[in-house]
């Protein structure tokens, strides 16, 4: 396997990446890229990496809205299955089959495996496997996180990248994994504030949690 890409979406939280790259003395084994924000910047990040650079595996991680059903702020979750919440090709379509893809696309089998060895095999108490829906919307309330739950009931996260990403990869082939902070559960009283809090108070100690992870991972390596 080439060089790992972790690809992340904004400065936050490719700084806090990049922190933990340099604690664990592995910057040489990864490329670390800040893609942008929203599928289209996603899709073409990786596909740059992919063609331009080689790499044998995209990691996507940073923060992203949690379902307060199953997660709170602060917990990690790791995707065992990604999907679109967004598209829509009429009734008589399943979006799936439009795009050319499975229902639900599936993280590299051996990186899912490091994961899970990494948190003793099913987790821990703020580390969750579970389903992570994309859309380009940045999701604030209750009605929205209401309307994607009606689709994907067990949605753990939702975020605006992961899912172009995996779509991406499983064209070219490539092993990919996502891990994602919870740095909001919208629907809650005072949301923004919740929002800001988790980057002030929050941040540092929650993505301590992906060090286990790259370290799983420098050891396979």
């Amino acid at each position: 396997m080439g060089k790992i890409a972790i690809l992340t979406a904004m400065d936050k939280e490719r700084v806090q990446i990049e922190k933990l790259l340099k604690e664990l003395g592995a910057g040489d084994r990864f490329i670390l890229r800040k893609c942008g924000i929203g599928k289209v910047s996603a899709a073409i990040t990786a596909t740059e990496l992919i063609v331009r650079d080689d790499v044998g595996a995209i990691i996507n991680t940073g923060c992203a809205g949690g379902n307060s059903c199953y997660v709170k702020v602060g917990d990690v979750v790791i995707a065992d299955r990604t999907a679109y919440h967004d598209v829509f090709c009429g009734d008589e379509a399943a979006e799936w089959d439009f795009l050319g893809l499975p229902q639900f696309m599936q993280p590299d089998p051996g990186l899912l495996r490091q994961a899970r060895q990494c948190m003793g095999g099913k987790g821990s108490e703020n580390v969750k496997f579970g389903l992570i829906c994309t859309g380009d919307q940045f999701v604030t309330s209750v009605g929205e996180m209401d309307k994607i739950r009606a689709k994907y009931p067990d949605v753990h996260a939702v975020d605006m990248e992961t899912a172009a990403i995996a779509h991406v990869c499983c064209k070219f082939n490539v092993p990919f994994l996502s891990l994602r902070v919870v740095s909001d559960t919208p629907g809650v009283d005072a949301h923004t504030e919740q929002y800001q809090d988790f980057w002030d108070k929050l941040a540092d100690r929650s993505f301590e949690t992906m060090k286990q992870i790259l370290i799983s991972l420098i050891k396979q390596k």
